[in-house]
């Protein structure tokens, strides 16, 4: 199978890795320091000859002055699309929309999904889970959209591997 390699007779070291955490500020405050510790542990495998190359941490800035302290590491921010670039990114991924559809098509959001859709991951998904120029939606539709559109392409990669997939409810995983 191509692309899957046994844990078992894996020899970690051939392979770089790079271990993305996210959320670290959603993590109870009585787990702090355990995770403080977790986190030292996985910087020192990134900074001696271990396998992984890079450990990525993602926080809202509650915490970014504490880890970029505690790890002596720089924070990056993300900086929020501006409409002008929402635009053209929608144009680009949706080819058979106009700026001015594109334009109208996010004056139609309602406030919870413009803000979110701001962020450019979450525009690229928004993208990729709506169908149609005129479509409209909350953010809980969005995000059943997300779901169905990552289920499907968790299905697609199974089938892919030969590992079966699920049809009218025969092949469940």
């Amino acid at each position: 199978m191509a692309g899957y390699i046994p844990v078992r007779n894996h020899d970690a070291s051939s392979i770089p890795a790079c271990i993305l955490l996210d959320g670290l500020d959603d993590v109870l405050f009585m787990y702090e320091s355990a995770m403080m510790m977790l986190l030292r542990g996985l910087l020192s495998l990134s900074s001696s000859a271990g396998f992984v190359q890079k450990v990525v941490l993602t926080t809202r800035p509650l915490l970014e002055e504490i880890i970029e302290t505690e790890f002596k590491v720089k924070a990056y921010n993300l900086v929020l699309l501006s409409d002008e670039e929402q635009i053209n990114y929608l144009v680009g991924e949706m080819k058979y929309l106009s700026p001015y559809d594109a334009g109208r098509k996010l004056e139609k959001l309602p406030e919870s999904v413009s803000d979110l859709i701001s962020n450019p991951l979450m525009l690229h998904i928004y993208s990729q889970v709506c169908p149609g120029s005129s479509y409209v939606l909350d953010l809980f539709s969005l995000y059943t959209l997300l779901e169905e559109k990552k289920y499907e392409l968790y299905l697609m990669g199974k089938e892919k591997l030969g590992l079966g997939c699920m049809k009218s409810g025969k092949n469940m995983i």
